[in-house]
């Protein structure tokens, strides 16, 4: 005698559609969270406050001194600032 099958294995593939399209949006959607939280604390360089001290994060410098074209980029700006 064949047995009836269960509706519960079709469910999977709801939780599967869920993972996927909730792991396509997260890294936007992250994004965009990210940059309305900080939105206040970014500036543009002519509209940045006066400080007497910058922090700049590093990214790399090389072992002949050159910094990388990232560090590089965070340097010029903070000079500009």
């Amino acid at each position: 005698m064949l047995q009836k099958r269960s509706a519960v294995p079709g469910k999977w593939r709801w939780w599967l559609l869920a993972a996927l399209v909730t792991a396509a949006l997260f890294p936007p959607g992250w994004r965009v969270a990210i940059k309305w939280w900080y939105a206040p604390q970014m500036y543009a360089v002519d509209a940045a406050p006066a400080r007497p001290v910058a922090i700049v994060l590093g990214a790399a410098v090389y072992a002949n001194g050159r910094l990388s074209p990232v560090l590089r980029d965070r340097m010029e700006t903070a000079v500009q600032l």
